[in-house]
């Protein structure tokens, strides 16, 4: 009977012995395979966040050679010796002036076009101007045109303009006359002085808040110069940030509850793959055209969820 009851005592031992092993086999193996599984998303969002960085960097390499083209036409046109550049215009501007500005567009009707309809805007701020200059402008600009809507058709989500030393502005797509004053100047303006002057090539202007309408913008900007060296002017083009976040930020949001995040080179939030961040992004932004929301930390990010 005692011998039974020790062979029972051994089984029941071993069978715990044998259940304890597996039940932690079980956990490591678990643990195992959730370490293996973060391990693994977090290598697979290091790749996509990789493959999306090259894709930031392409768009905007894009925008870098547009405004370089843009130049270069520029340029070529003004340097031309061809008399009709100088001779009265043929083509018919309807000029609207204030105490600011001189607006020229082509509209034949009574109405004004809409805002970002297929024309360009042609504004003048320097009243001074004499009219051989403004001639010549408007003939340049006139052949120039058709380059601005080939840049901006090419990306569909952006503003493409050229801005002469002495304060000429074509802008495209379409700026109604309401809300050209806001280019008052605009050899006064951030995406004018974006421009890498001391370089002589495409500079950079921080992410901010369009004053016409366009959301969070970023500006790649380039001087043109002639063959003296002097300054012509600077040839822009914005990029809407919307349509940055549609086609990069969207693509890192693979895994539930990852956020992805647009972020300048001084912690300015650009755009967020998440709506409730991205909102408060472009309510902070609409206070200042340069914005103000920053995330220094994680603990910093949560604040506002």
């Amino acid at each position: 009977m005692t011998i039974d009851n020790n062979v029972k005592s051994i089984f029941f031992l071993n069978y715990i012995i044998l259940f304890s092993a597996i039940v932690l086999s079980v956990y490591y193996a678990h643990n195992l395979f959730v370490e293996l599984n973060e391990k693994y998303a977090y290598k697979n969002l290091l790749t996509i966040n990789s493959l999306a960085v090259k894709n930031v960097e392409t768009h905007l390499q894009y925008v870098s050679t547009s405004v370089e083209s843009l130049g270069k036409s520029y340029k070529k046109l003004y340097s031309q010796k061809n008399k009709h550049l100088n001779s009265p215009s043929t083509y018919q501007y309807k000029a609207i002036k204030n105490d600011k500005i001189t607006f020229y567009n082509t509209s034949i009707i009574k109405e004004d076009y809409l805002f970002q309809s297929d024309h360009a805007s042609i504004i003048l701020s320097n009243l001074n101007q004499n009219s051989e200059t403004i001639t010549k402008e408007l003939n340049i600009f006139h052949h120039l045109s058709p380059a601005l809507e080939s840049i901006y058709n090419s990306f569909n989500f952006s503003w493409i303009y050229f801005t002469t030393a002495n304060n000429f502005l074509l802008i495209y797509p379409y700026v109604p006359f309401i809300n050209a004053s806001e280019a008052y100047k605009p050899t006064e303006q951030h995406f004018y002085n974006a421009a890498n002057f001391t370089n002589k090539s495409v500079g950079w202007e921080e992410p901010y808040y369009d004053l016409v309408g366009g959301g969070i913008l970023v500006t790649a900007s380039y001087p043109v110069y002639d063959d003296s060296d002097n300054l012509l002017g600077v040839a822009s083009h914005d990029i809407t940030l919307d349509k940055m976040q549609e086609y990069v930020l969207d693509a890192t949001s693979v895994y539930e509850g990852s956020v992805s995040f647009l972020i300048s080179k001084h912690g300015k939030v650009i755009s967020s793959s998440d709506k409730l961040y991205q909102s408060e992004v472009e309510e902070q932004s609409a206070h200042k055209y340069r914005g103000n929301f920053y995330y220094r930390t994680l603990e910093n990010s949560k604040k506002i969820a």
